[in-house]
Parts: structure tokens; sequence; C-alpha cells
């Protein structure tokens, strides 16, 4: 009978000591679980919109100008695809919308080019104060392909001749129960697609009745 209860004993004190250490690491699957489909509905809403904008800027003669009501009507694609957003606060989300062109480092260059990417315009949609408008006037870093999206960057795969319309979607993501450990996390995915209409001299152009200047300098 001794040796039973003495058995009991040591169970109970193992149990007692590797509890907690289950118990931690269940919340912190939860977490990762739920910050990794996040990642993913993010990274799906970044594509849905940037193909609803490439096809609502898509014109007829072969040109491609998206209006804000377009582009904010595209953002909200971002709603079903990421059930987050259904609780989240208006600062913790944010999409914003550019139009880049590529211009070849040496002029006249017919293969082998290499190119410099800048800004035509980029606009913040659905937003706080988490989202940042790409900066006009700055040329966009070439990245690794794995690299995490920035305003600064774009991927080395997008470098060439085509322009393309580029969206961010950006999500501040506060785990559930290891808060107190990473604290909340700044989720941004990227999508980047070339215009459906025209040749590659026809970016996307950007039209908003209430600025008065809704492209950066030197682009019309």
């Amino acid at each position: 009978m001794r040796t039973i209860t003495d058995r009991r004993g040591v169970a109970a004190l193992e149990f007692a000591l590797i509890a907690p250490a289950m118990v931690v690491f269940a919340i912190g699957l939860f977490d990762l679980v739920d910050g990794t489909a996040t990642w993913w509905h993010l990274t799906q809403a970044a594509q849905a919109i940037a193909q609803i904008a490439t096809n609502s800027a898509a014109n007829t003669n072969g040109t491609n100008s998206l209006t804000k009501q377009q582009g904010y009507a595209a953002s909200t694609a971002a709603y079903p695809l990421v059930p987050q957003l259904a609780s989240a606060k208006l600062a913790d989300f944010g999409v914003t919308l550019s139009s880049v062109v590529f211009t070849p480092t040496v002029a006249n260059c017919t293969s082998g080019c290499t190119y410099t990417a800048a800004v035509a315009w980029s606009h913040t949609l659905l937003t706080g104060t988490l989202a940042a408008a790409r900066a006009c006037g700055v040329s966009l870093v070439q990245a690794a392909n794995s690299a995490a999206p920035s305003s600064g960057t774009l991927p080395a795969s997008a470098f060439g001749a085509a322009p393309l319309l580029v969206v961010d979607v950006s999500y501040r993501f506060t785990p559930l129960f290891t808060t107190f450990i990473a604290g909340p996390i700044v989720m941004m995915r990227s999508a980047y697609l070339t215009p459906r209409a025209g040749d590659d001299t026809q970016w996307v152009r950007y039209t908003d009745p209430t600025i008065s200047q809704p492209m950066c300098p030197g682009y019309s």
C-alpha cells in the first residue's frame, strides 16, 4: 500500500511540475496559429484588392486610370477576407495603393536592362494612423524576394519594364494570450500587379477631385 501511495505522490508531483509548461505551450501555439492565419488572410486581401483595382482601372482605349471611389471600393475587399477586421479598430488597419513606374538605368537599353523604380502616386485608404503612403521622389530599393514588405522597397522579381500597381495591407495583430511577451505585431503584406490595358507606357493614373495634386510631381 505504501509503494502505491508513493507512486501516486510522485505522479502528482510530476504532473504539477509539467502542467504549467503544457499550458504555456498550448496558449503559445494558439497565438502562433492565429498569427499565421492572420498573415495568410492579409496576403489574400492584398492580392484581391490588386486584382479588383487593376480591373477597375483598365479602360477600353488602352489606358489605365483609377478614381478615388474605385480605389476605396477595391480596398473594402479586405473585410470579408480578413475576419479579424470585424473587431479591429480603424487605427489598427490600413490599405495603401501605389502606382510604380520603372525607368532603365541606361537610356535606350534593349536587353539585360536594370531599372529604377519611382512612385507616380500613393494614397492610403481605409486607414487610421497605421498605413503610410509610399514617398514621392524617392527611388524604391530592390530587396530580396524573401524579404518582408516595406513602403520603401520592392522585391527583386518586381523590377522590369512593366509598371505596377502595388497594394500594401497593414494590420496590427495583438496576440490573445502572449501579448505580455511579444506585444502587438504590425503585419504588412503586399501585392504587385501589372496594369491590364495598354503597353508598358500605360501606368495606372489616379484621379481625386478633392485634392489639387493627386499624383507625384512630374507625373500626370
